[in-house]
C-alpha cells in the first residue's frame, strides 16, 4: 500500500512540473530579459499601443545662458527625440536619460544614467547599451546645437522601458559611447524632467 501511495504522489508531482515551469515562464514578461546575457532582447518587440503620445523636456543650466528643449514622439520602433540646445560651448556634449526625476543645480541628484537592465554602456544605434544613452549633440560655433534621433529600447508608454518622470542631462564634455561609468562626458550643466505633452 505503502509503494502505491508513494508512486501516485510521483506521478502527480511529475504531471505538475510542465504546468509550473509553464507558469514561471508566462510570468516573466517576453523580451525584458535581464544582464549582459540577455540584453539582445530586452527591447525587441515594436510598440502596438500608445503611438503619437508626446512628452517634452526643457533642460536649464547652471548658468542661464544654457537652454535646452526637446520633444519625444511615440513611434512603433523608438522615441523621436527632436531638440534643440543654446548658449553651449562647441563641440559635442553627451546626452542622458537618468535614473531620477530631479535637477536641482548643480544637478548631483539625478542619480546614475538610467539602466534596469544593467548593460554595457553605450551609444544609439549599439544593440546592447544602457536605455539612458542617448549619444551627442553636437555644438556649432554658436553654441547651438540640434537633435534629431529615433532612439530604440526606451519608452513613453512601455512600464519596463518607461522614460517619462525621469531626468534628461546634458553633459559637459563629449561621450565615447564605450567607457563604463562615468564615462568621459563629466558632470551635467543643463537638466530638464521628462513630462507627457498636454
Amino acid at each position: 500500500m505503502t509503494r502505491t501511495r508513494l508512486a501516485a504522489g510521483l506521478a502527480a508531482l511529475l504531471a505538475l512540473t510542465p504546468a509550473s515551469h509553464s507558469l514561471a515562464r508566462m510570468q516573466q514578461p517576453p523580451s525584458h530579459n535581464t544582464g549582459a546575457a540577455g540584453a539582445t532582447g530586452y527591447h525587441a518587440e515594436p510598440v502596438t499601443v500608445g503611438l503619437g503620445t508626446e512628452a517634452r523636456a526643457v533642460l536649464k543650466g547652471a548658468d542661464p545662458k544654457l537652454t535646452a528643449s526637446f520633444k519625444l514622439t511615440q513611434e512603433a520602433k523608438g522615441v523621436h527625440i527632436v531638440g534643440d540646445v543654446a548658449g553651449a560651448t562647441p563641440g559635442k556634449h553627451g546626452l542622458t536619460i537618468r535614473a531620477k526625476g530631479l535637477c536641482a543645480a548643480p544637478f548631483t541628484n539625478v542619480g546614475p544614467t538610467f539602466d534596469p537592465y544593467q548593460v554595457p554602456h553605450g551609444c544609439p544605434p549599439n544593440a546592447v547599451r544602457a536605455l539612458g544613452d542617448l549619444g551627442n549633440v553636437e555644438i556649432k560655433a554658436d553654441g547651438k546645437g540640434h537633435f534629431d534621433q529615433v532612439i530604440d529600447k526606451i519608452s513613453l508608454v512601455d512600464p519596463h522601458h518607461l522614460v517619462v518622470g525621469k531626468a534628461m542631462t546634458l553633459q559637459a564634455a563629449e561621450d565615447d559611447c564605450k567607457t563604463p561609468a562615468p564615462g568621459t562626458s563629466g558632470a551635467p550643466i543643463a537638466c530638464g524632467v521628462i513630462t507627457l505633452a498636454k
